[in-house]
């Protein structure tokens, strides 16, 4: 099972109530056993009906790897990965500006807006790399594979990007807007994951 289901406030709260009324006609320990084997709320239902249909066929992938790519694959998703090389490029851009204009993010960068706008100008002007990473990014492997091969979507994290006379590292930049993505792409769903596995993850993309 990808995902832990019963964590969110509508299961707990509905899984209580049945607790309650199966009280007065089971022993606890099979009304503890009823609930957990029971999906209540909508979310989880539709959840759990997605992850049971969701095939990876390719290769033998980490928990928060297929976690990512079932995310990106079958779930809303804040950026749209076209699959035809045919990338509406004024859209995409104005998603990854959505992605970073969120007020947790211009809070955390208050102090640094520079730092900021340089995130959104690199992965902006670099759009076909930010589309061929983020298809791939939740592969290891693949992202090793890829920089062992030099292949041209793959820049090299440790080079810098020069904006408004000021350089950044290209990896740093990465790190930023794949963590915003990942708060997005994840959002309503936080309770069903492991976000420290999945924030190690990422950072062994960004170290590749």
């Amino acid at each position: 099972m990808l995902f832990t289901y019963g964590n969110c406030k509508c299961c707990k709260n509905e899984s209580a109530n049945v607790k309650v009324l199966l009280n007065s006609i089971f022993p606890a320990g099979i009304c503890d056993m009823i609930c957990d084997y029971n999906l209540y709320c909508s979310k989880c239902k539709d959840l759990y009906d997605k992850e049971r249909r969701y095939i990876y066929r390719y290769k033998q992938l980490t928990k928060p790897e297929l976690q990512i790519d079932f995310f990106q694959t079958q779930m809303p998703t804040p950026i749209y990965l076209s699959n035809n090389n045919r990338v509406n490029l004024r859209t995409f851009r104005k998603e990854i500006d959505n992605v970073l204009d969120t007020d947790s993010c211009k809070e955390q960068f208050k102090k640094n807006k520079l730092f900021l706008s340089a995130v959104k100008s690199y992965i902006k002007k670099e759009w076909k790399y930010t589309h061929h990473i983020m298809e791939k990014f939740h592969d290891l492997e693949d992202m090793k594979f890829y920089r062992q091969l030099r292949v041209w979507w793959f820049p090299n994290g440790e080079r810098s990007y020069m904006f408004r006379n000021k350089e950044y590292k290209i990896k740093h930049l990465w790190e930023v807007f794949f963590k915003e993505y990942l708060k997005q792409l994840f959002k309503g769903y936080e309770n069903y994951l492991n976000l420290t596995e999945i924030e190690e993850h990422l950072q062994k993309v960004i170290n590749t």
